[in-house]
């Protein structure tokens, strides 16, 4: 089972990622963490190819504003059931490729 976690968006934090857990939510262990400054607000499974895919999202609010978007932002994609992962680049990313 994988969950993406957003968590607080005030700031860094390490609670950001990607999680997993192979014995039903007892414990979790990152799957994809990229910094402190990104988050995972989704994750995409295309049964078709058997392939996941994870947005990755670097984001911080403040009362005056916020900061979206930057090097941490991304596509990512596993081919193992989201025990390792691929950054994905190039135009379209070339996600069924």
């Amino acid at each position: 089972m994988l969950a993406c976690a957003l968590g607080h968006a005030y700031g860094p934090q390490p609670e950001r990622g990607v999680f997993r857990t192979a014995d039903g939510g007892k414990t979790w262990e990152k799957a994809l963490f990229v910094d402190e400054n990104t988050a995972a607000p989704t994750w995409e499974w295309i049964p078709t190819i058997l392939d996941l895919f994870a947005g990755m999202w670097q984001i911080e609010i403040h009362t005056w504003g916020r900061t979206s978007g930057g090097p941490g932002s991304g596509l990512f994609k596993s081919t193992d059931g989201g025990i390792t992962w691929k950054r994905l680049r190039g135009m379209a990313y070339h996600i069924l490729q």
